[in-house]
């Protein structure tokens, strides 16, 4: 019933659903839902004060972006199917931990509605890494384009 409710709401009607982890709902309500995970990205830590073994994103050029991708999905794929998408998860983290640290004010940094957009952008793609279907590659990809 509850579906059957979602699938066809009336117009201006929004539905908000509260659960410890959305994989506790059905696909196809999942399928119908905007998930947002309270305080994602907040306990991130990277090893080494911020550093990982994947080059920032943040700085490389687009094409270094893209390059980067294609060999870390040819060099993985083959030995483990879970190492690219656990690569991809580094690499998110690494990028949300270093827009984090730019959100707070500053003098030095004048930028902070551009870095907060680009890491509500960021945790967006980051949490579709979740869903079964969804590729690694492709959201690295379109991760690589919104920096």
């Amino acid at each position: 019933a509850l579906l059957k409710t979602v699938e066809e709401p009336r117009a201006g009607v929004h539905y908000f659903i509260f659960v410890e982890n959305p994989e506790m709902l059905l696909p196809t309500l999942r399928s119908r839902c905007i998930i947002v995970a309270k305080g994602f990205g907040e306990n991130i830590t990277l090893p080494e004060k911020g550093k990982s073994k994947h080059p920032d994103f943040l700085t490389i050029s687009l094409s270094e972006r893209f390059a980067y991708i294609e060999k870390l999905s040819k060099s993985l794929k083959k030995d483990d199917p879970n190492a690219f998408r656990d690569s991809a998860i580094e690499i998110f983290d690494s990028a949300i931990y270093v827009l984090r640290e730019k959100i707070v004010p500053t003098s030095a940094n004048s930028n902070v509605k551009g870095s907060a957009t680009q890491l509500e952008r960021i945790l967006e793609l980051r949490n579709f890494l979740n869903d079964r279907g969804s590729s690694a590659k492709q959201l690295l990809e379109a991760m690589a384009m919104q920096l």
